[in-house]
């Protein structure tokens, strides 16, 4: 098929396969490095650093499904146990409530998922 004419093609996800048989955090930890390297202006506007700890974060389904796997901080926890094998995450950051014990709130770090209503 031709390419639509004029205007710019909708921005495509940013795909990085990464290993599941790994603890949960080393997991988390994975796809923020990639996410710095892959979209280091989102992640710039986003204040996204390395230092942070991983359970600043965590993975959603693109419908926007919290997987909370940085509530199972069980070192021992796979994250294969958590994620499907070939399924699709965006990465959220986990913003605490501003009442204690209050929920958490997710943001997408992914531009093209901002639309997403993210809940864990």
């Amino acid at each position: 098929g031709e390419p639509p004419r004029g205007g710019t093609p909708p921005p495509q996800p940013r795909s990085v396969l990464v290993n599941c048989n790994v603890p949960v955090l080393i997991l988390l930890h994975h796809v923020r490095k990639c996410y710095l390297r892959e979209e280091p202006q989102a992640a710039a506007d986003e204040g996204v650093e390395i230092s942070e700890p991983p359970t600043n974060f965590d993975l959603a389904t693109p419908e926007g499904q919290v997987l909370n796997l940085a509530v199972d901080c069980d070192t021992s926890t796979r994250a294969a146990e958590k994620v499907e094998a070939r399924g699709t995450y965006v990465l959220v950051r986990r913003i605490p409530g501003e009442e204690e014990g209050a929920p958490f709130t997710f943001k997408c770090l992914c531009p093209i998922y901002k639309d997403v209503q993210f809940n864990g």
